[in-house]
């Protein structure tokens, strides 16, 4: 099914590294490659055409918010979309990252449901017109910006 996809998880915790590829592959997915931190990642990233990264926020050496930036801020890396898991709700970490990026952010549960609705629409969202109506300049620039 999605077994030509490439997807790298990105998280120091082998629990929830089995938790995500199995899931994963119970969806399907084959190519799954895995890092504990964020330069494992990014050595994976400039080695291989990765399809789709799911990166936990906290890992050691950097957190993946910093992850994010090295990928959006690099040339040859930005064209994978980025999803955070996470065991926990943040607001202001799931604002800072759309502002830098990221296309979801996922609360983990035991269901993998939602994970793979949000990982089909990723991978299988096509080309979108959107039409931002709001008389605010700073509001329609954060819109354009979350949206990118």
């Amino acid at each position: 099914m999605e077994d030509d996809k490439k997807i790298l998880v990105v998280t120091n915790s082998n629990y929830q590294e089995k938790d995500c590829v199995d899931q994963l592959n119970q969806m399907g997915f084959d190519n799954i490659l895995s890092a504990t931190n964020g330069v494992e990642a990014l050595k994976l990233l400039r080695d291989n055409p990765i399809d789709l990264v799911l990166s936990d926020w906290d890992f050691s050496g950097t957190d993946g918010l910093e992850l994010l930036k090295t990928i959006k801020n690099s040339p040859s890396l930005q064209g994978a979309p980025f999803i955070f898991l996470t065991a926990h709700t943040n607001e202001d970490k799931n604002r800072q990252a759309m502002t830098y990026g990221a296309v979801d952010n996922f609360v983990q549960s035991s269901s993998s449901i939602g994970l793979k609705e949000n990982i089909e629409i990723v991978l299988n969202r096509g080309i979108r017109n959107i039409l931002i109506v709001e008389d605010s300049d700073i509001q329609r620039e954060i819109c354009m910006a979350q949206l990118q």
